[in-house]
């Protein structure tokens, strides 16, 4: 009871529930999720901070594109202008994705439209994570360290370094 009523104490009687929510993803036809060589950079899926949407790499048969589906919707569609990217992060808002596409960190209004680039990189290895102050944190290739980049763009900074032989900076959270 002490427990009880310090953790009401503490977190408030109107404190948050966690909740859980199981969903099946209805891939558009001859769309297909590839997984990638490690469930840690498989840019599989991203869902966006209210738990309202998921954002996934789909292959077609022209190639990788990021698709956008509502948890309440059966139906994925694809985000025109990621033709080609993959591993997608949502905004806070959820109203935008960052995804790679070729050698560059670009972002775009999640019911698609013209990406921006952020900033090039060397290459891509897993998601960017999506800060609240409008950052992404990223690891642009294996026995490198972690960058920052503004979402406005620019040239992005070395935030934590390479650490040894075998270890990496995979989807940064």
């Amino acid at each position: 009871m002490a427990g009880l009523g310090l953790g009401r104490y503490l977190f408030g009687a109107n404190a948050t529930e966690l909740t859980s929510v199981t969903s099946t993803v209805l891939l558009p036809p001859d769309v297909r999720i590839f997984p990638g060589n490690s469930p840690a950079r498989s840019g599989l899926l991203a869902v966006s901070r209210d738990g309202r949407q998921i954002a996934f790499t789909g292959q077609t048969a022209k190639g990788s594109q990021i698709f956008v589906r509502a948890i309440g919707s059966q139906i994925a569609r694809p985000v025109a202008g990621t033709e080609g990217g993959s591993f997608p992060a949502w905004s806070p808002d959820g109203k935008r994705l960052a995804f790679w596409q070729g050698r560059e960190l670009k972002q775009v209004p999640s019911d698609g439209g013209a990406p921006q680039v952020i900033t090039p990189a060397i290459g891509q290895r897993s998601a960017a994570s999506w800060g609240p102050d409008d950052t992404l944190l990223f690891h642009v290739e294996y026995k490198q360290g972690l960058s920052r980049v503004s979402a406005a763009g620019g040239p992005a900074s070395e935030v934590l370094p390479a650490l040894g032989e075998n270890i990496s900076w995979f989807s940064p959270v």
